[in-house]
């Protein structure tokens, strides 16, 4: 209630709320007319007194903002939420704890892959290929999955990787030769290597 009414006080513009015990949904308003840079301007300015307000409460650790995209008719509006939900899935997912806020509109190439009509697909396309690392411990699982996500992060350095994961570095070589010579997956190789990334952007936006 205290942060519904600082909203109100703060912003100035009519918008709408709903919360849960761990999350909270806003649905801001704006006439037809007001340009798209106004709107982003307005949505900004909403967001920054939501940061100070969690700051302020301490709240601010293990907290994420998700932006849908702006529709006009209210029978889109399930569509902007999955949107928002989906960008929270890819905030939380990430490593970097410092990212508080994203916008569907900047996931570029990754709003197509979410599109309803080619979903399915692009989730069958993801598992064909990250499925590849067909590995039954599930520790080792992640630990090659790390480091593969490291290693495109490092540009393919792997002393880089090694210090992304805290690993030492002969262990991240070792990881590497056996998801090449026991997994056919060459991450050197061009095509190899946007497969994969393609696949766990899939993944992160998607599930």
């Amino acid at each position: 209630l205290y942060l519904t009414n600082r909203l109100k006080k703060e912003y100035r513009a009519y918008f709408l709320s709903t919360q849960t015990d761990d999350s909270a949904i806003f649905l801001l308003q704006f006439d037809q007319n007001v340009p798209e840079n106004l709107r982003h301007e307005s949505c900004e300015h909403f967001i920054g007194i939501l940061l100070q307000y969690l700051e302020e409460k301490k709240k601010l650790t293990g907290t994420f903002i998700g932006v849908g995209s702006c529709v006009k008719s209210y029978k889109d509006l399930p569509t902007s939420l999955k949107q928002a939900e989906q960008t929270v899935r890819i905030l939380q997912n990430r490593k970097d704890t410092e990212a508080k806020v994203l916008f569907y509109e900047d996931l570029d190439v990754l709003q197509i892959l979410g599109h309803p009509m080619i979903e399915e697909d692009a989730l069958a396309f993801a598992d064909e290929i990250l499925n590849t690392i067909d590995e039954p411990d599930p520790k080792k699982r992640n630990d090659f999955f790390d480091t593969i996500c490291a290693y495109f992060e490092a540009g393919g350095n792997l002393r880089r990787v090694s210090e992304i994961l805290f690993t030492h570095y002969n262990t991240v070589v070792y990881r590497i030769n056996r998801i090449r010579d026991v997994y056919g997956v060459d991450l050197r190789d061009p095509d190899t290597a946007f497969n994969f990334q393609l696949a766990l952007k899939i993944r992160e936006l998607l599930q």
